[in-house]
């Protein structure tokens, strides 16, 4: 079994979920996790992606190499993604496909 296909076992024993749960979680096929469980397909890169920022307490390198992070944790409360507490968001822009975005002021 590859060292990926363990990890990503190991993140839905330590979270509880079953696989159809991390599709939903991680918006992608129940198929798609069944044949990376299985050792059919490799995970895409898209695919790591999409775990690493569907799970705040998931290193992206820890999914890929194992190293550099310890194993996801479950998680009991809000994780606060602002390292420095001074730092403060005062705006998000989205940008969409077709080239338009939106504009969202923190004040």
């Amino acid at each position: 079994m590859n060292d990926i296909v363990k990890r990503i076992i190991e993140i839905m024993k330590r979270k509880k979920i079953n696989a159809s749960d991390l599709s939903k979680k991680i918006n992608v096929q129940k198929s798609s996790i069944s044949h990376i469980l299985s050792g059919r397909n490799k995970p895409s890169l898209d695919f790591v992606i999409k775990l690493s920022n569907s799970f705040n307490d998931i290193n992206l390198d820890w999914i890929i190499n194992g190293e550099k992070s310890t194993p996801p944790t479950v998680n009991t409360g809000t994780i606060e993604k602002n390292e420095n507490p001074k730092k403060k968001i005062t705006k998000i822009v989205l940008f969409y496909d077709d080239q338009s975005f939106d504009t969202y002021d923190g004040n």
